[in-house]
């Protein structure tokens, strides 16, 4: 399911078909908890829309943490797309210990129109 976002001051519209839903989301980062309840020093973006924070897939994104890091605690200016499956599984490195699945966001890419 593709779905294309923008955020701007926190306040977001998603286009779906023709239809527009207002929405608030913020990027944030979250530490990682491991399966046994551990809280870690690794730290993972979510966006927080509303009482839902999507965890941030980065690793089949097109944007790397540094590209992000800007908008933390931020609005996110982005072409955004939810998948669902694995979401410590990555292509280049399919050992990941974790395995933690379910619903999650790609972004594909960020308005460069919204840059400083």
């Amino acid at each position: 399911m593709k779905i294309f976002l923008t955020f701007i001051c926190l306040s977001a519209f998603i286009s779906f078909g023709q239809n527009k839903y207002g929405i608030q989301c913020q990027l944030i980062q979250k530490p990682l908890i491991l399966t046994n309840g551990e809280v870690t020093e690794t730290m993972e973006f979510y966006l927080r829309c509303s009482a839902a924070d999507h965890f941030i897939k980065l690793c089949e994104s097109t944007v790397t943490e540094e590209d992000l890091i800007k908008y933390l605690d931020q609005g996110l200016p982005a072409e955004l797309e939810i998948r669902e499956g694995a979401w410590d599984i990555c292509e280049d490195d399919p050992k990941e210990m974790q395995s933690r699945v379910g619903t999650y966001v790609i972004i594909l890419e960020l308005d460069s129109t919204s840059d400083d």
